[in-house]
Protein backbone atom coordinates (compact mmCIF):
# COMPACT_ATOMS: atom_id res chain seq x y z
CA UNK A 1 0.00 0.00 0.00
CA UNK A 2 1.34 3.40 -1.05
CA UNK A 3 0.20 6.61 0.96
CA UNK A 4 1.27 9.71 -0.11
CA UNK A 5 1.04 12.85 2.51
CA UNK A 6 1.06 16.57 1.06
CA UNK A 7 1.18 18.65 4.11
CA UNK A 8 3.28 22.38 4.79
CA UNK A 9 5.32 23.36 7.32
CA UNK A 10 5.51 26.36 9.39
CA UNK A 11 7.34 29.11 7.12
CA UNK A 12 9.07 30.20 10.16
CA UNK A 13 10.22 26.33 11.14
CA UNK A 14 11.73 26.49 7.61
CA UNK A 15 13.86 29.86 7.96
CA UNK A 16 15.27 28.91 10.66
CA UNK A 17 15.92 25.41 9.96
CA UNK A 18 17.65 26.55 7.09
CA UNK A 19 19.38 29.36 8.64
CA UNK A 20 20.91 26.50 10.92
CA UNK A 21 21.72 24.36 8.04
CA UNK A 22 23.99 26.77 5.59
CA UNK A 23 24.56 25.31 2.23
CA UNK A 24 22.33 22.50 2.73
CA UNK A 25 19.64 24.10 0.66
CA UNK A 26 22.03 23.50 -2.04
CA UNK A 27 22.47 20.22 -1.42
CA UNK A 28 20.30 17.21 -2.48
CA UNK A 29 16.72 15.96 -2.08
CA UNK A 30 17.70 12.91 -0.07
CA UNK A 31 20.20 15.25 2.16
CA UNK A 32 17.89 17.95 2.77
CA UNK A 33 14.36 15.03 3.52
CA UNK A 34 17.26 13.13 5.80
CA UNK A 35 18.00 16.23 8.19
CA UNK A 36 14.22 17.75 8.13
CA UNK A 37 13.08 14.00 9.70
CA UNK A 38 15.77 13.89 11.87
CA UNK A 39 14.58 17.13 13.31
CA UNK A 40 11.44 15.95 14.07
CA UNK A 41 9.28 18.68 13.11
CA UNK A 42 5.44 17.98 13.08
CA UNK A 43 5.13 14.50 11.68
CA UNK A 44 8.49 14.74 10.17
CA UNK A 45 8.28 10.69 8.95
CA UNK A 46 6.65 9.55 11.91
CA UNK A 47 3.96 7.81 9.77
CA UNK A 48 6.39 6.13 7.74
CA UNK A 49 8.12 4.57 10.57
CA UNK A 50 4.63 3.50 11.85
CA UNK A 51 2.93 2.31 8.74
CA UNK A 52 5.79 0.48 7.14
CA UNK A 53 5.40 -2.62 9.08
CA UNK A 54 2.06 -2.82 8.01
CA UNK A 55 3.19 -3.48 4.99
CA UNK A 56 2.81 0.62 3.64
CA UNK A 57 5.32 2.69 1.79
CA UNK A 58 4.52 6.39 2.65
CA UNK A 59 5.84 9.31 1.04
CA UNK A 60 5.77 12.93 2.68
CA UNK A 61 5.31 16.05 0.52
CA UNK A 62 5.62 19.34 2.01
CA UNK A 63 4.66 21.73 -0.82
CA UNK A 64 5.89 25.12 0.89
CA UNK A 65 9.62 23.77 1.57
CA UNK A 66 10.57 25.25 -1.51
CA UNK A 67 14.73 24.68 -1.31
CA UNK A 68 13.15 20.84 -0.94
CA UNK A 69 11.15 20.49 -3.89
CA UNK A 70 13.30 22.36 -5.95
CA UNK A 71 16.01 19.84 -5.29
CA UNK A 72 12.99 17.02 -6.26
CA UNK A 73 12.23 18.96 -9.69
CA UNK A 74 16.07 19.47 -10.76
CA UNK A 75 17.11 15.98 -10.09
CA UNK A 76 13.77 14.38 -11.49
CA UNK A 77 12.52 16.39 -14.72
CA UNK A 78 15.50 18.33 -15.32
CA UNK A 79 16.42 22.13 -14.77
CA UNK A 80 14.47 23.02 -17.60
CA UNK A 81 11.37 21.93 -15.43
CA UNK A 82 12.92 23.39 -12.10
CA UNK A 83 10.57 26.62 -12.23
CA UNK A 84 7.13 24.88 -12.20
CA UNK A 85 4.65 25.67 -9.31
CA UNK A 86 4.13 24.57 -5.82
CA UNK A 87 0.93 22.40 -7.37
CA UNK A 88 2.93 21.19 -10.53
CA UNK A 89 5.49 19.54 -8.63
CA UNK A 90 3.03 17.70 -6.28
CA UNK A 91 1.07 16.96 -9.02
CA UNK A 92 4.04 14.97 -10.55
CA UNK A 93 5.20 13.44 -7.19
CA UNK A 94 2.10 12.06 -7.57
CA UNK A 95 2.34 10.51 -10.52
CA UNK A 96 6.21 9.32 -10.63
CA UNK A 97 4.71 7.53 -6.60
CA UNK A 98 1.70 6.32 -7.92
CA UNK A 99 -0.15 6.16 -4.53
CA UNK A 100 -2.75 4.14 -3.45
CA UNK A 101 -3.75 6.92 -1.33
CA UNK A 102 -3.35 10.77 -0.61
CA UNK A 103 -3.84 12.61 2.74
CA UNK A 104 -4.01 15.84 2.78
CA UNK A 105 -3.85 19.18 4.92
CA UNK A 106 -3.98 20.92 2.26
CA UNK A 107 -7.09 22.81 1.08
CA UNK A 108 -6.09 22.89 -2.65
CA UNK A 109 -9.10 21.70 -4.84
CA UNK A 110 -7.26 21.96 -8.13
CA UNK A 111 -4.75 19.87 -6.81
CA UNK A 112 -6.76 17.31 -5.51
CA UNK A 113 -8.64 17.15 -8.72
CA UNK A 114 -5.79 17.05 -10.88
CA UNK A 115 -4.66 14.21 -8.74
CA UNK A 116 -7.79 12.42 -9.02
CA UNK A 117 -7.92 13.08 -12.49
CA UNK A 118 -4.35 12.29 -13.43
CA UNK A 119 -3.32 9.50 -10.99
CA UNK A 120 -5.22 6.19 -11.89
CA UNK A 121 -3.89 4.45 -8.84
CA UNK A 122 -5.50 6.50 -6.22
CA UNK A 123 -8.05 4.91 -4.70
CA UNK A 124 -8.79 6.64 -1.55
CA UNK A 125 -8.19 10.63 -0.76
CA UNK A 126 -8.08 11.84 3.33
CA UNK A 127 -8.10 15.17 4.53
CA UNK A 128 -6.69 16.46 7.47
CA UNK A 129 -8.18 18.83 9.85
CA UNK A 130 -6.17 19.98 12.83
CA UNK A 131 -7.93 23.35 13.62
CA UNK A 132 -11.00 24.97 12.72
CA UNK A 133 -11.24 26.40 9.58
CA UNK A 134 -14.25 27.15 7.55
CA UNK A 135 -15.37 25.28 4.83
CA UNK A 136 -13.42 25.01 1.52
CA UNK A 137 -14.77 23.38 -1.72
CA UNK A 138 -11.06 21.15 -1.29
CA UNK A 139 -12.79 19.31 1.10
CA UNK A 140 -15.85 17.68 -0.87
CA UNK A 141 -13.29 16.10 -3.09
CA UNK A 142 -11.97 14.17 -0.42
CA UNK A 143 -13.50 10.47 0.57
CA UNK A 144 -13.00 10.93 4.33
CA UNK A 145 -12.02 13.75 6.61
CA UNK A 146 -9.85 13.29 9.88
CA UNK A 147 -9.36 15.12 12.77
CA UNK A 148 -7.77 15.20 16.30
CA UNK A 149 -10.42 17.00 17.58
CA UNK A 150 -14.08 15.43 18.24
CA UNK A 151 -15.78 18.75 18.16
CA UNK A 152 -14.26 19.03 14.45
CA UNK A 153 -15.28 15.98 13.72
CA UNK A 154 -18.99 16.61 14.24
CA UNK A 155 -18.57 20.25 12.69
CA UNK A 156 -17.50 18.36 9.54
CA UNK A 157 -20.21 16.00 9.73
CA UNK A 158 -22.48 18.56 9.90
CA UNK A 159 -21.16 20.18 6.91
CA UNK A 160 -21.86 16.91 4.91
CA UNK A 161 -18.56 15.56 5.08
CA UNK A 162 -17.86 11.73 6.04
CA UNK A 163 -15.53 12.09 9.19
CA UNK A 164 -13.30 9.89 11.91
CA UNK A 165 -11.27 10.90 14.82
CA UNK A 166 -7.34 10.22 15.21
CA UNK A 167 -5.27 11.13 17.74
CA UNK A 168 -1.70 12.64 17.28
CA UNK A 169 0.85 10.53 18.81
CA UNK A 170 4.55 10.38 20.55
CA UNK A 171 7.37 8.88 17.96
CA UNK A 172 10.27 7.48 20.91
CA UNK A 173 13.12 7.63 18.30
CA UNK A 174 13.23 11.68 19.26
CA UNK A 175 14.63 10.88 22.31
CA UNK A 176 17.65 9.31 21.24
CA UNK A 177 18.65 12.60 18.91
CA UNK A 178 18.26 14.68 22.62
CA UNK A 179 20.58 16.05 24.87
CA UNK A 180 20.86 14.01 28.23
CA UNK A 181 21.41 16.63 31.04
CA UNK A 182 19.75 17.63 33.90
CA UNK A 183 16.36 19.46 34.41
CA UNK A 184 16.63 22.89 33.63
CA UNK A 185 13.18 24.63 33.72
CA UNK A 186 10.63 24.54 36.76
CA UNK A 187 7.82 24.59 34.28
CA UNK A 188 7.61 25.39 30.65
CA UNK A 189 5.42 26.44 28.02
CA UNK A 190 5.64 25.85 24.56
CA UNK A 191 3.81 27.06 21.53
CA UNK A 192 1.53 29.63 19.42
CA UNK A 193 -0.05 32.66 21.41
CA UNK A 194 -1.11 34.14 18.36
CA UNK A 195 -3.28 37.50 18.33
CA UNK A 196 -5.92 37.98 16.35
CA UNK A 197 -6.90 34.40 16.18
CA UNK A 198 -9.97 32.52 17.75
CA UNK A 199 -8.03 29.81 17.79
CA UNK A 200 -5.13 30.04 21.19
CA UNK A 201 -7.09 33.30 22.51
CA UNK A 202 -7.44 32.47 25.80
CA UNK A 203 -3.68 30.79 26.09
CA UNK A 204 -2.95 34.36 25.88
CA UNK A 205 -5.12 35.30 29.21
CA UNK A 206 -4.13 32.49 31.38
CA UNK A 207 -0.51 32.68 30.49
CA UNK A 208 -0.48 36.81 31.06
CA UNK A 209 -1.85 35.34 34.62
CA UNK A 210 0.46 32.52 35.47
CA UNK A 211 3.21 33.56 34.74
CA UNK A 212 2.67 36.66 37.68
CA UNK A 213 2.34 33.84 40.13
CA UNK A 214 4.45 31.11 38.67
CA UNK A 215 8.56 30.99 37.25
CA UNK A 216 7.21 29.41 33.81
CA UNK A 217 9.60 30.00 31.00
CA UNK A 218 7.11 30.62 28.09
CA UNK A 219 8.90 29.35 24.61
CA UNK A 220 6.59 30.93 21.36
CA UNK A 221 6.88 33.18 18.12
CA UNK A 222 6.32 37.06 19.21
CA UNK A 223 3.10 37.43 19.14
CA UNK A 224 2.65 41.68 18.53
CA UNK A 225 1.57 41.75 14.77
CA UNK A 226 4.36 43.51 12.60
CA UNK A 227 3.13 46.87 10.33
CA UNK A 228 2.03 44.47 7.57
CA UNK A 229 0.07 42.05 9.56
CA UNK A 230 -1.84 45.08 11.21
CA UNK A 231 -2.44 46.45 7.45
CA UNK A 232 -3.64 42.54 6.56
CA UNK A 233 -5.58 41.99 9.72
CA UNK A 234 -7.68 45.56 9.02
CA UNK A 235 -8.23 44.46 5.60
CA UNK A 236 -9.30 40.96 7.18
CA UNK A 237 -12.01 42.93 8.89
CA UNK A 238 -12.97 44.72 6.24
CA UNK A 239 -13.38 41.79 4.54
CA UNK A 240 -15.35 39.66 7.02
CA UNK A 241 -17.78 42.91 7.32
CA UNK A 242 -18.43 42.96 3.93
CA UNK A 243 -19.23 38.65 4.23
CA UNK A 244 -21.20 38.60 7.16
CA UNK A 245 -23.46 41.61 5.08
CA UNK A 246 -24.23 39.65 2.23
CA UNK A 247 -24.70 36.46 4.34
CA UNK A 248 -27.29 38.43 6.83
CA UNK A 249 -28.33 39.51 3.71
CA UNK A 250 -29.14 35.99 2.41
CA UNK A 251 -26.99 34.84 0.46
CA UNK A 252 -26.22 31.25 1.05
CA UNK A 253 -23.17 30.16 3.05
CA UNK A 254 -21.94 27.94 0.24
CA UNK A 255 -22.24 30.47 -2.53
CA UNK A 256 -20.11 32.59 -0.43
CA UNK A 257 -16.88 29.89 0.09
CA UNK A 258 -16.60 29.98 -3.76
CA UNK A 259 -14.82 33.53 -2.63
CA UNK A 260 -12.57 31.47 0.06
CA UNK A 261 -10.54 34.35 1.62
CA UNK A 262 -13.68 36.01 1.90
CA UNK A 263 -15.55 33.29 3.24
CA UNK A 264 -12.77 33.05 5.90
CA UNK A 265 -13.05 36.44 6.55
CA UNK A 266 -16.37 36.53 7.42
CA UNK A 267 -16.75 33.32 9.46
CA UNK A 268 -13.61 33.56 11.76
CA UNK A 269 -14.55 36.16 14.16
CA UNK A 270 -12.94 39.52 13.43
CA UNK A 271 -8.77 40.05 13.54
CA UNK A 272 -7.84 41.73 16.22
CA UNK A 273 -4.04 43.83 15.83
CA UNK A 274 -3.36 44.47 18.97
CA UNK A 275 -0.57 42.34 20.04
CA UNK A 276 0.15 40.35 23.76
CA UNK A 277 0.18 42.46 26.79
CA UNK A 278 3.27 44.30 27.42
CA UNK A 279 4.29 42.36 30.61
CA UNK A 280 3.56 38.37 28.71
CA UNK A 281 5.78 39.61 25.36
CA UNK A 282 8.48 40.61 27.46
CA UNK A 283 8.30 37.33 29.31
CA UNK A 284 8.51 35.61 26.22
CA UNK A 285 11.86 33.91 25.02
CA UNK A 286 12.36 33.10 21.11
CA UNK A 287 10.06 29.77 19.94
CA UNK A 288 11.62 26.40 19.65
CA UNK A 289 10.89 23.88 16.69
CA UNK A 290 11.57 19.88 16.21
CA UNK A 291 14.00 18.55 18.13
CA UNK A 292 14.68 21.74 20.10
CA UNK A 293 11.42 21.75 21.28
CA UNK A 294 11.15 18.38 22.41
CA UNK A 295 14.87 19.13 24.18
CA UNK A 296 13.19 21.97 26.27
CA UNK A 297 10.43 19.78 26.89
CA UNK A 298 12.67 16.90 27.97
CA UNK A 299 14.11 20.00 30.45
CA UNK A 300 11.28 20.46 31.96
CA UNK A 301 10.11 19.57 35.07
CA UNK A 302 6.89 20.15 34.43
CA UNK A 303 5.53 21.90 31.65
CA UNK A 304 1.95 23.65 30.81
CA UNK A 305 -0.61 22.61 28.11
CA UNK A 306 -3.60 24.57 27.05
CA UNK A 307 -5.73 23.11 24.29
CA UNK A 308 -7.14 25.87 21.57
CA UNK A 309 -10.33 27.87 22.09
CA UNK A 310 -11.59 25.01 18.90
CA UNK A 311 -11.37 22.24 21.94
CA UNK A 312 -13.71 23.35 24.90
CA UNK A 313 -14.91 19.71 25.23
CA UNK A 314 -11.83 17.36 24.13
CA UNK A 315 -8.00 16.59 24.84
CA UNK A 316 -6.44 15.31 21.67
CA UNK A 317 -3.51 18.45 20.80
CA UNK A 318 0.06 17.15 20.30
CA UNK A 319 1.54 18.79 23.31
CA UNK A 320 -0.21 16.24 25.11
CA UNK A 321 1.75 13.37 23.85
CA UNK A 322 4.99 14.91 23.16
CA UNK A 323 5.30 16.54 26.59
CA UNK A 324 4.31 13.02 28.27
CA UNK A 325 6.68 10.72 25.65
CA UNK A 326 10.06 13.02 27.18
CA UNK A 327 8.78 12.79 31.04
CA UNK A 328 7.55 16.19 31.73
CA UNK A 329 4.80 16.55 34.62
CA UNK A 330 2.01 17.20 31.73
CA UNK A 331 -0.13 20.24 33.67
CA UNK A 332 -3.16 20.32 31.08
CA UNK A 333 -6.31 22.13 31.18
CA UNK A 334 -9.32 19.42 31.96
CA UNK A 335 -11.12 18.28 29.61
CA UNK A 336 -13.68 15.25 29.31
CA UNK A 337 -11.79 12.43 27.96
CA UNK A 338 -8.80 13.32 29.54
CA UNK A 339 -9.62 10.40 32.13
CA UNK A 340 -9.58 8.31 28.73
CA UNK A 341 -6.39 8.86 28.13
CA UNK A 342 -4.17 9.27 30.97
CA UNK A 343 -4.94 8.45 35.03
CA UNK A 344 -5.82 11.93 36.23
CA UNK A 345 -3.68 13.22 39.36
CA UNK A 346 -0.90 10.09 38.76
CA UNK A 347 0.04 10.34 34.84
CA UNK A 348 -0.98 13.71 34.01
CA UNK A 349 -2.44 17.15 35.97
CA UNK A 350 -5.14 19.16 34.98
CA UNK A 351 -6.98 21.97 36.20
CA UNK A 352 -9.90 23.78 35.28
CA UNK A 353 -9.27 27.66 35.93
CA UNK A 354 -6.19 29.35 36.59
CA UNK A 355 -6.86 29.89 40.21
CA UNK A 356 -6.48 25.54 40.21
CA UNK A 357 -3.69 26.21 37.59
CA UNK A 358 -1.58 28.13 40.05
CA UNK A 359 -2.38 26.32 43.37
CA UNK A 360 -1.23 23.06 41.59
CA UNK A 361 2.15 24.45 40.10
CA UNK A 362 2.83 25.37 43.61
CA UNK A 363 2.34 22.20 44.90
CA UNK A 364 3.62 20.85 42.20
CA UNK A 365 7.06 22.79 42.70
CA UNK A 366 6.95 21.74 46.72
CA UNK A 367 6.48 18.37 46.28
CA UNK A 368 9.46 17.48 43.61
CA UNK A 369 9.27 13.66 44.37
CA UNK A 370 5.31 13.47 43.52
CA UNK A 371 6.26 15.61 39.92
CA UNK A 372 8.81 13.46 38.90
CA UNK A 373 6.51 10.44 39.70
CA UNK A 374 4.08 11.65 37.64
CA UNK A 375 6.39 12.87 34.51
CA UNK A 376 7.58 9.22 35.07
CA UNK A 377 4.23 7.24 34.83
CA UNK A 378 3.25 10.00 32.12
CA UNK A 379 5.98 8.62 30.26
CA UNK A 380 5.34 5.03 30.49
CA UNK A 381 1.73 5.58 29.55
CA UNK A 382 2.47 7.40 26.29
CA UNK A 383 5.27 4.42 25.10
CA UNK A 384 2.22 1.97 26.25
CA UNK A 385 -0.72 3.34 24.49
CA UNK A 386 0.33 6.88 22.86
CA UNK A 387 2.50 6.07 20.15
CA UNK A 388 2.40 6.35 16.37
CA UNK A 389 2.55 3.03 16.10
CA UNK A 390 -0.94 2.40 18.33
CA UNK A 391 -2.21 5.13 16.31
CA UNK A 392 -1.22 3.68 13.11
CA UNK A 393 -4.25 0.19 13.98
CA UNK A 394 -6.66 2.77 13.43
CA UNK A 395 -5.44 4.01 10.45
CA UNK A 396 -4.90 1.45 8.77
CA UNK A 397 -8.53 0.45 9.85
CA UNK A 398 -9.60 3.40 8.39
CA UNK A 399 -7.99 3.58 5.39
CA UNK A 400 -8.57 -0.73 4.53
CA UNK A 401 -12.79 0.64 5.32
CA UNK A 402 -12.58 3.28 3.11
CA UNK A 403 -10.87 1.26 0.22
CA UNK A 404 -12.92 -1.76 0.75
Amino acid sequence: MRLLRITTLYPRYLVEFYRRNPGLRRDSYVAQRTALDRDAFGWADFWDEALRPRGYEVLDVFVNARALQLAWTTERLGRAKAGISARETALAQAKEFRPDVVWLDVADEALIRSIRDEVPSVKLVLGWMGSLLPDDPAWHQTDLMLSCAPEIVSILEQRGHRAAHLHHGFDPRVESRLVSRAKRWDVSFVGQIPTGEVTHSKRAILLDRVRREADVAIFSPDGSPSARETVKARLRGVAGTVGRGLLHAGLPERTLQRIPKLARAALDRPASARGLPRGLKSAIRPPVFGLAMFQVLRDSRATLNVHADFSPRFAGNMRLFEATGMGACLVTDWKENLADLFDMDREVVSFRDVDELVEKLRWLAANSEARAAIGEAGRKRTLRDHTFARRAERLDGLIREGIR
